[in-house]
């Protein structure tokens, strides 16, 4: 079993954290068998460099367009 701070380890290459964690109980709809859940958010400051230069970033970048310009009137 890896501990938090491997994990921390592995999640810094890429500009991530951990920003929090739970036990789920049965009726929390984690997948079978989960016995922690980590919530990750961006690794600041840092983290928005990191990602704008990764090529999957480029090509979403190019080819889908986040905000669509819509004529008015």
């Amino acid at each position: 079993m890896i501990g938090l701070a491997e994990i921390d380890a592995r999640l810094a290459a890429h500009q991530l954290e951990v920003a929090g964690g739970f036990h789920p109980g049965p009726d929390d709809g984690a997948p079978e068998g989960c016995r922690t859940l980590l919530m990750l958010g961006p690794r600041e400051p840092g983290f928005w460099a990191h990602v704008s230069a990764e090529p999957e970033f480029a090509v979403r970048a190019v080819s889908v367009p986040l905000i669509a310009a819509v004529p008015v009137g």
